[in-house]
């Protein structure tokens, strides 16, 4: 009797945000006899400025069978750096994908990392899948996912309403599978087994902020000056301590880092400067934090299923829904950031809302992944 091929799966992972994004889609991968995971690193994981995160997926015990140094020798802080770095990615996809000769390539999410599995993918006849499209934010982020979904043929967005765009866009709704985002897996998984019950971070019982504010690389002549208003209204905070997050490695990192490290010279408050933390460790972080400050999608996604208050700042996710009741928008200037700050911190927690799935995502994603029979590798628009 003949045994069933193995279908093999190729999941690329460039960041810590997306690799919550794909981490228990692999965890499931790797537990099934009917698939071969091949997980594939590269990006921000490998530099130590972002905290070399790829040690956290080697403590998580998934196997890793490629890690690709993506970033390149040129470190210029600007878009044209962002375009090299893709094309880098891309050539070292490609050798990838040549040597683990997978079914399915899976591309995570809204960056030019995925934007380049997803091409090659689709150029090298590999059957594509991308985990939460349809969704609509600010920043080069909006058209990469968009483009990422048009190159796809499997989506697992995360809400009804970016499946109805996804189905919209042109795409077969056999092939849209509205599952949940996997990050809340981890989120429902913490909360079941404990880990987030009492609260880490010190000093003691003082009540702090967190404050995470990400470049916005269509923005990128503006972002010295906002990053400077962001910082400006968090200086003026008193009461709470701020724990400010560094950026992640899109254009206009570089002038977001220098105004978080300013702070550092002649400060007369105190803050705490995080490099990494890992999720468990995040997700803590954020269920006692007084207030989420910044343009993460953390503030959307995640903030929702503690009840933290949001002060959303910018762009960077405008449009970004559904969204829990305690997220406040305000604009790049310092007097409005300050006064949503303190408006949010004086209401507390609002209503908890499981506003992205359950927690079996990645389960639901691994199921389709390693069952479904595959489309025609030639895509073509729905009408």
């Amino acid at each position: 009797m003949t045994m069933k091929k193995k279908r093999k799966v190729m999941v690329v992972t460039s960041s810590r945000a997306d690799w919550s994004r794909c981490r228990t889609v692999c965890e499931e991968l790797e537990k099934r006899e009917d698939t071969e995971l091949q997980l594939v690193v590269c990006g921000a994981h490998l530099s130590d400025l972002y905290g070399i995160t790829v040690k956290d997926i080697e403590e998580s015990q998934i196997p890793i069978v490629a890690r690709l140094d993506t970033l390149g020798s040129r470190r210029e802080d600007d878009s044209a750096s962002m375009a090299v770095q893709y094309t880098i990615t891309s050539s070292r996809i490609e050798q990838q994908i040549s040597k683990f000769k997978p079914d399915v390539v899976v591309a995570v999410t809204d960056r030019f990392e995925a934007l380049a599995t997803a091409t090659v993918g689709a150029l090298m006849n590999v059957h594509v899948a991308h985990i939460q499209g349809g969704e609509i934010s600010g920043t080069i982020d909006e058209s990469i996912r968009h483009a990422t979904t048009k190159l796809s043929h499997l989506h697992f967005p995360a809400t009804i309403e970016a499946e109805n765009r996804i189905v919209r866009m042109g795409e077969d709704p056999a092939f849209v599978f509205n599952v949940g985002c996997p990050a809340s897996d981890l989120i429902v998984r913490e909360q079941s087994i404990g880990v987030l019950d009492e609260r880490f971070i010190e000093p003691g019982d003082e009540p702090y902020v967190l404050v995470l504010y990400h470049p916005v690389t269509t923005e990128y002549s503006e972002m010295k000056e906002k990053a400077e208003a962001v910082f400006e209204a968090v200086s003026l905070l008193d009461g709470v301590l701020p724990i400010i997050l560094m950026p992640n490695h899109d254009a206009g990192h570089d002038l977001v880092r220098s105004t978080i490290l300013g702070l550092t010279y002649g400060a007369n408050f105190q803050m705490v400067l995080g490099w990494h933390f890992t999720h468990d460790k995040f997700s803590n972080m954020l269920k006692y934090a007084e207030c989420l400050i910044g343009n993460s999608s953390a503030g959307i996604r995640e903030a929702c299923y503690f009840g933290t208050p949001v002060v959303n700042i910018g762009t960077r996710q405008r449009g970004r829904y559904p969204r829990g009741e305690g997220v406040v928008d305000v604009e790049e200037e310092a007097g409005a950031i300050y006064k949503g700050i303190r408006d949010q911190i004086q209401h507390g927690k609002y209503k908890e809302g499981r506003l992205y799935g359950g927690g079996d995502a990645g389960k639901q994603i691994a199921e389709i992944l390693a069952t479904i029979e595959l489309p025609p590798i030639q895509k073509q628009l729905m009408e």
